[in-house]
């Protein structure tokens, strides 16, 4: 066993304020040995009396050899630029419980091969001072891990994944249970359509219709659209104070932490649901519901973009969202197969898809807190070394340099975003655009105000280019096609399978095309077939007489609701959740995306409420509407909205430094700023993906 065997050698990120000194001996200590350049190092042997460790301590990972060689053998066994950790009680947690009275120590090797001894002071946080281990061979005799120094694995469980996983395998990971979390997402929003319709929830609990006698498709006919309608969209005012609260909260506990918290309120909202008697109790389950989807949607996002490289972002994101619309269509189809369950008449129609939901948020629970904490909110708490040793791991430790150059980005910018903005509160956020003599323009040059209005805009946005009404009424609109109720609804299942696969084509793009033009060329497509699907409507309702006719303009409406399905799952599905995501400051990341998914709950909640009005009074002319929101957007997004694509997370202060909010501004001011701090930002200077070797 070599001499330093089972205690951490790290990196130092900063030298200690207390200068060098040569460190003299100590009883127990051998004296001074000569090394190779004839300088006077020292060498420490283990303590023999280690302090107790306190009730506040961890347990279970006390490193309880006691080997006869040194702590650290002779100093030039220690590259120079290391730094050990003397701490007689390893396991102890080194963040928070620090007993007054131990003396746990640095030992730091300098460049010029001199000592330098810093005292720990008590619940003083230590990851300023270490970093990554060094390449010497180290094994922890408590876990047998090589090349991991006991004191990461004090800081991380020895049971998280990143410990076993690095580079694309930990991405991959990540994602899955990213992915995980957008699945209950959206078997969430897919599992009322056939929830409604149930004859037991709509007619006996529910009483908002009456029971519709159909062959092979036994349902509700709605005759309360409002009660119904309000079971429905209260669960869209649930995700407007889950994202705010869970935006909030993120930024103080951490993203797993919230995806945890989440995922509670997912299981005991599920569970009311299931169990709900009447529609007042109901609509307080789905209250609860939405409290948890909101956490969800805003931190999983975040975790997802801050762990990935900025070269594969997008990919990752696409991808989660295709797990997303799978969650729609086993919703679809589930509540399908349900639907036949004593001819429709069952509480299990109804009671066992909303229960189903429970299973995947359980999962999520149990294996959630195995997984890494995002690297950029451990620099932004200070927690240095576990975010270093993260960002490794994510990176590969064959591209220490890499990872280097980008933890040193992230502490920059964390730095400099610190200086600049004066408060983080929701409220100073929204009301940052406004003039500084009314109390805006708090944040300075990084311009969060702005930032907070894009986002918002863009998720509404996605709400009236189409999908929504879409989605609500694609029965309608294959029934117009000569289709009876049950083939209707056969059809709309297969859309939403055309859909998630639709989904897939945005993984490859995304980073490719960029996001502007991503949405761009999203919009051209759905705004052509939403005019054409609207003019074929048309000319079915008006050859009702004539049913060759009629069946054959019916289907060319069905046919180019296919292909807007396709286009808005291959571009704005993702890009409106991954651009929030993406552009605002570390500081307020979270609940810069919590402002995101507010716009979506807006969005959801005036399309809920106005479109059964607009098919009402003005039929499948609504298409219209949609189709000239579509060629809207072009212009939108052409003149406000900047390219996210291929920048890291630490870019964007400088892409959103400009005073002007157009797009042509803030490019040439990013183009200043980069000329003129060379140092500022280097991970995204070399032309080549931080995680080059992982790709």
């Amino acid at each position: 066993m070599p001499p330093n065997a089972g205690y951490p050698i790290m990196r130092a990120a900063t030298k200690p304020s207390r200068r060098s000194e040569e460190l003299p001996s100590r009883p127990g200590e051998e004296g001074d040995k000569q090394s190779e350049g004839g300088k006077k190092l020292t060498k420490l042997t283990k303590l023999t009396k280690p302090s107790q460790v306190t009730s506040s301590h961890r347990e279970g990972r006390r490193c309880t050899s006691t080997p006869s060689e040194p702590l650290i053998g002779a100093a030039e066994q220690i590259q120079p630029g290391y730094m050990a950790h003397f701490d007689p009680n390893l396991s102890r947690c080194s963040r928070r419980h620090r007993p007054p009275d131990h003396d746990s120590q640095y030992v730091l090797y300098d460049r010029d091969d001199t000592i330098t001894r810093v005292p720990t002071q008590p619940a003083m946080h230590i990851s300023p001072h270490v970093g990554f281990m060094a390449n010497t061979d180290v094994h922890c005799p408590t876990c047998g891990y090589k090349k991991l120094g006991c004191f990461i694995m004090d800081l991380i469980s020895k049971h998280n994944i990143v410990h076993k996983y690095e580079k694309r395998s930990l991405l991959i990971a990540i994602n899955c249970v990213a992915g995980l979390a957008i699945f209950f997402f959206g078997y969430d929003q897919g599992m009322m359509g056939s929830v409604n319709v149930s004859i037991d929830y709509g007619a006996y609990r529910m009483k908002y219709g009456d029971v519709l006698l159909q062959d092979g498709a036994n349902q509700v006919e709605v005759q309360n659209s409002t009660l119904q309608g309000g079971i429905v969209s209260v669960y869209y005012l649930g995700t407007l104070v889950g994202c705010l609260l869970g935006g909030w909260i993120g930024e103080k506990i951490g993203r797993i932490k919230v995806m945890a918290i989440g995922a509670v309120w997912g299981v005991v909202g599920a569970s009311l649901q299931t169990s709900a008697m009447n529609a007042t109790w109901m609509i307080c389950a789905r209250l609860v519901n939405g409290i948890g989807t909101g956490m969800l949607n805003v931190i999983v996002p975040v975790w997802a973009t801050e762990t990935a490289s900025h070269t594969s972002r997008g990919q990752f994101v696409a991808i989660e969202f295709t797990l997303n619309i799978f969650g729609v269509v086993v919703a679809y189809w589930l509540g399908f197969g349900c639907s036949f369950v004593d001819d429709g008449f069952s509480p299990f129609v109804w009671r066992f898809p909303i229960a189903f939901q429970i299973l995947p948020l359980l999962f999520l629970l149990a294996i959630v807190f195995f997984f890494p904490e995002s690297p950029r909110w451990l620099v932004k708490v200070g927690r240095e070394a576990e975010a270093r040793y993260i960002l490794g791991r994510l990176r590969g430790e064959d591209e220490y340099g890499l990872a280097e150059t980008e933890f040193q980005d992230i502490r920059n910018i964390a730095e400099l975003e610190k200086k600049s903005g004066k408060s983080n509160s929701y409220f100073h956020m929204f009301w940052d655009i406004m003039p500084k003599r009314i109390g805006g323009g708090s944040s300075g040059n990084l311009h969060i105000g702005r930032r907070v209005q894009l986002v918002i805009w863009l998720q509404i946005l996605q709400e009236w280019i189409g999908i929504a009404g879409v989605t609500i009424y694609a029965n309608d609109i294959f029934s117009q096609a000569g289709y009876s109720v049950f083939k209707s609804r056969w059809i709309a299942g297969i859309n939403d399978i055309f859909y998630m696969f639709s989904t897939l084509i945005a993984v490859f793009t995304l980073d490719r095309l960029g996001r502007r033009v991503t949405l761009y060329w999203g919009n051209v497509v759905m705004g052509i077939s939403m005019f054409l699907s609207g003019g074929f409507s048309a000319l079915a309702q008006q050859n009702l007489d004539n049913e060759s006719k009629r069946a054959s303009y019916g289907a060319a409406g069905a046919a180019f609701t296919f292909v807007f399905t396709a286009g808005f799952g291959a571009t704005w599905l993702t890009v409106p959740w991954l651009y929030p995501a993406e552009i605002f400051p570390l500081q307020v990341r979270a609940k810069g995306n919590a402002w995101g998914v507010a716009g979506w709950s807006i969005g959801n909640g005036w399309t809920t409420l106005l479109l059964p009005i607009m098919f009402k009074n003005i039929a499948e002319k609504t298409f219209y509407v949609f189709g000239a929101c579509n060629f809207i957007s072009i212009p939108i997004v052409w003149a406000f909205y900047p390219e996210s694509n291929q920048r890291t997370l630490e870019e964007m202060d400088l892409l959103f430094a400009a005073d002007s909010p157009f797009n042509w501004a803030a490019e040439k001011e990013f183009a200043r700023l980069k000329a003129e701090n060379p140092d500022l930002v280097q991970a995204a200077q070399r032309h080549q993906s931080v995680v080059s070797g992982m790709e």
